[in-house]
């Protein structure tokens, strides 16, 4: 089945779409049309997702990792450890950031004073 030829949306040339792609196919297959396709439909995802990006971004400025060359040991990092406190600090301040440290230290107290080795 012969597919119509319809215009381009990003170049406004005529072409024929695929036909694997029935109705879905709205940019020519020109490079530069369907890089520019790319770019628009990026920039959709990227608005849509912008605060879980951003929520992203922060934990990982947050994660306080083992420098490479440390020797790992045996024993896990505490959760008080695993945050970098200084980045904390530049974001909400450094009271807001010493209370969240004292309230992690004091849950993580009672953790390990409820669980008996």
């Amino acid at each position: 089945m012969a597919r119509r030829k319809r215009p381009c949306k990003i170049c406004g040339r005529w072409f024929k779409p695929n036909p694997r792609s029935g109705n879905r196919q709205h940019v020519c297959s020109n490079k530069s049309c369907q890089n520019e396709r790319h770019r628009r439909n990026c920039e959709v995802i990227n608005k849509a997702n912008r605060d879980s990006e951003r929520a992203h971004r922060t934990r990982q400025k947050f994660q306080n990792l083992p420098p490479e060359n440390q020797e790992r040991t045996k024993r896990k990092p505490t959760p008080v450890n695993q945050v970098c406190w200084s980045a904390v600090q530049k974001v909400v301040g450094v009271e807001v950031a010493v209370l969240f440290e004292m309230n992690l230290k004091n849950i993580e107290s009672w953790v390990q004073d409820s669980v008996h080795m």
